[in-house]
């Protein structure tokens, strides 16, 4: 998102969907993008630009995907409790730009977010991880996809 690079916990997700299509929801929060049907069940899209304020790219057409996440009852027993509780009972998914690969990470490779992270709400940031030639910005998830 705006030529950052953001990480996720891989436990928390429970797929990645692309080429999909989504119905928006009048009077929802701008952040929320509207609902996807996926095999029957509803998902509530997040666009996290939007939430965090990043400014998009220039306009053009780009694929986006998806990032389904799982829901507290799916997570149980698989993820400390503290975020396991703090996730949401509904399927809820991440609107993203790219997928780059999953980066191993070690508690040490990792370093509290810098308070002046470009005028983010620090409560959406968990960490920094150091990567060979760039940083990496953890979101914490659960306070990124509430819809309050």
């Amino acid at each position: 998102m705006g030529g950052e690079l953001f990480g996720i916990d891989i436990m928390l997700v429970r797929e990645i969907i692309h080429n999909f299509e989504y119905t928006s929801v009048d009077h929802a929060p701008e952040y929320v993008c509207g609902l996807m049907n996926l095999r029957g069940r509803i998902v509530t899209i997040v666009d996290l630009s939007a939430r965090f304020g990043i400014k998009k790219g220039d306009g053009k057409s780009v694929d986006r995907h998806c990032v389904v996440l799982k829901t507290a009852g799916e997570l149980k027993g698989s993820v400390p409790s503290e975020t396991q509780t703090k996730m949401p009972d509904d399927l809820v998914g991440i609107l993203i730009d790219n997928v780059d690969e999953v980066h191993p990470v070690e508690d040490s490779d990792t370093e509290p977010p810098p308070a002046n992270m470009r005028g983010m709400d620090s409560r959406f940031l968990k960490s920094v991880v150091k990567l060979d030639k760039r940083l990496m910005v953890v979101l914490n998830v659960p306070e990124s996809v509430s819809v309050n």
